[in-house]
């Protein structure tokens, strides 16, 4: 048990909680001074006397419900409010819903969801969006902001909080992260483990790299979508909101023949399923993973590399467009994050083309064209 009483010594009406031991608290706006003097309550605090008012009245009733017998009312936690935002913006049905959801149970996670509203500052916030940089993209990492900022506008309005704590906070700069593909050989390696350790697994990585789905996109395909005489398979992207046809070539057209032939060719029912022919979810599918890749000595790779994989393939073979559609992406800037090289590949490519066509326009220096054609081989002997 414990009690409020006023400090009228401090000027600015500041209140303590002082428990049965004795000991005072004194708090203002959510931040705590223990034992500490009236003096050097006002100079931490400030003199800031409208903000100090405003909240003096409000712990007046709190003090008047303490005197009625009342219990003092509880603020409201960052893990509630979350919780009581996510399911309105579900209810109210917003497309793509999961996303902010995802968004801020990671900022709940990362500031703790017992944290009082009042006590959450800028801090908070730009601390979390430094971490998430060092995991995810920074498109990623501005779209967390965008939503944590939307949050804590909705619990300003609601008077939650005294401030928006991400309204000054910047985004991060446009700066993908290296992305790590396996190589030739190294893929080779997987598939073969993958076929003879884990074949369910196998047939959903070989879906990931054949067409360039998420996660979720792969789970969801069903049978139904499956072409088997068109050789297709219709990906019901939810993220997106449309249906992309994908066409199968080998080995994956094949692959997936031969699962459907062996199921006994049904008419419906999810494409993958796990080794008691029940459906995976995506955790479970990226904790087997996870074991496959310590298994064959590569920690670094994941199952969302499959995707990496197939943008920086379409980029290479038909351009950067391609590639962003292939992942139903809103921009080309989302997709160079994706891709190995990303902005400077594209960049050199262009500048290659440009150089190209000048040099025809201008001539090359002799030099220069004596040097490249002593590289080249003749026709003759390229088709030799």
């Amino acid at each position: 048990m414990s009690y409020l009483v006023r400090v009228p010594e401090a000027g600015n009406r500041l209140y303590a909680r002082v428990a049965q031991d004795g000991r005072r608290f004194y708090y203002w706006r959510g931040r705590v001074f223990e034992n500490g003097t009236a003096r050097d309550v006002r100079r931490s605090l400030g003199t800031n006397i409208e903000r100090a008012a405003a909240e003096a009245k409000k712990l007046d009733a709190q003090a008047a419900a303490v005197e009625r017998g009342e219990p003092i009312p509880r603020e409201t936690t960052l893990g509630e409010l979350v919780e009581q935002y996510v399911r309105e913006i579900r209810e109210a049905g917003h497309l793509g819903w999961k996303t902010p959801a995802g968004h801020l149970g990671a900022f709940r996670e990362f500031v703790g969801g017992g944290r009082p509203m009042r006590r959450i500052g800028r801090r908070d916030v730009e601390s979390f969006i430094q971490a998430r940089r060092q995991t995810v993209r920074s498109a990623t990492c501005n779209g967390a902001l965008r939503d944590v900022k939307r949050f804590l506008a909705v619990a300003l309005e609601r008077g939650l909080v005294d401030a928006n704590a991400a309204h000054r906070v910047r985004p991060v700069p446009g700066r993908p992260l290296d992305v790590r593909l396996p190589e030739l050989h190294e893929l080779g390696r997987i598939l073969e483990y993958l076929k003879a350790r884990r074949p369910w697994l196998n047939r959903l990585f070989m879906v990931l790299l054949g067409t360039g789905a998420r996660l979720g996109e792969a789970l969801r395909a069903d049978w139904q979508d499956y072409d088997a005489s068109g050789g297709r398979l219709v990906l019901r992207r939810r993220k997106v909101g449309d249906l992309l046809a994908v066409p199968l070539a080998d080995p994956l057209r094949g692959l997936l023949w031969a699962a459907w032939a062996e199921a006994q060719m049904p008419a419906a029912g999810p494409i993958i399923t796990g080794q008691s022919g029940e459906p995976v979810t995506a955790n479970g599918a990226r904790t087997e993973f996870r074991k496959a890749a310590h298994a064959l000595g590569m920690p670094w790779l994941k199952l969302a590399t499959a995707r990496k994989w197939s943008a920086t393939i379409a980029e290479e073979g038909e351009g950067l467009v391609a590639a962003q559609r292939l992942l139903g992406h809103s921009s080309s800037r989302v997709t160079e994050g994706y891709i190995r090289g990303g902005e400077q590949s594209a960049r050199r490519r262009a500048v290659e083309a440009v150089s190209a066509v000048l040099g025809r326009v201008v001539g090359t220096p002799a030099g220069t064209r004596d040097a490249r054609e002593a590289e080249t081989p003749a026709p003759s002997e390229q088709k030799r």
